[in-house]
């Protein structure tokens, strides 16, 4: 992983690692993961960087989805930290108003919030402002890592792109149906990544998510509108059977995921 991470930004060295959160938190983490050097934040005496992150958050999260400030301080900034990867603003896909072409901006971030489980974090929001240069599986490698995290849990609709990401990470282990509270809660799923493997975090990282039509042994392609089919292995995962989605996660025409039994 620390070859991948180090000829990331050898390839593009316009680019920062950054974490943004309260002071005193900055002593949990791991602020050089996989060698790669972070710049810490404090979140109090940083509002450009705190305002900088809402507004990127806002620009692909908007209205009703949009993040409110008080959740922002109260359950991103205080309790852990936000990892960032920022750029130029001119080479982002999506500029905040008000940042000129050489003002650093926030090109992909990812929050994860810690929870009571040792180890455990849950994926809460993973943005990307620039597209076609891995940012949005690079910072969410990083921040795993920084946090320390052993596990993270999530949950991902099934015919969401961002499937090619979480499998960045290895494969998704199926944990059942999401709480009927949850606003996609029928089209979303449960799942895990045990992130104790570095061998085959570093496999499902390289590894081409070009979809294949040729699963490979043991794996099969489920259709993500066979509803009947997908409540079916959510409900076995959550009765305690091995269910996977396998890296790229989902195929190329968003039609099918790629799901492992046993």
């Amino acid at each position: 992983m620390r070859e991948t991470i180090a000829a990331f930004f050898a390839r593009h060295p316009e680019c920062r690692l950054r974490a943004l959160g309260a002071r005193d938190n900055a002593a949990a983490l791991d602020l050089a993961p996989f060698g790669q050097p972070v710049e810490y934040l404090d979140a109090a005496t940083h509002a450009t960087w705190v305002a900088r992150y809402h507004a990127a958050n806002r620009a692909r999260f908007p209205e009703p989805l949009a993040l409110p400030g008080w959740v922002l301080v109260d359950f991103y900034l205080l309790p852990a930290a936000i990892g960032l990867l920022t750029c130029p603003a001119r080479l982002c896909d999506a500029r905040p108003e008000g940042l000129g072409d050489d003002d650093e901006a926030v090109a992909a971030a990812y929050f994860a919030a810690p929870s009571i489980v040792p180890g455990t974090v849950v994926g809460v929001s993973l943005i990307s402002l620039r597209e076609g240069i891995g940012a949005a599986a690079i910072i969410k490698a990083l921040t795993l890592k920084m946090l320390r995290a052993t596990t993270q849990q999530g949950i991902a609709q099934w015919d969401n792109p961002s499937l090619r990401v979480h499998t960045r990470m290895g494969a998704l282990r199926l944990l059942g149906p999401v709480p009927s509270a949850h606003g996609k809660a029928a089209s979303s799923f449960l799942y895990a990544v045990d992130l104790t493997d570095d061998i085959r975090w570093q496999e499902a990282m390289t590894r081409s998510h070009k979809a294949s039509r040729e699963p490979p042994e043991g794996a099969s392609w489920v259709p993500v509108d066979d509803h009947a089919a997908l409540r079916e292995l959510l409900d076995r995962a959550a009765a305690g059977e091995r269910i996977e989605i396998l890296p790229p996660g989902l195929s190329g025409d968003r039609k099918s995921v790629l799901v492992r039994r046993g």
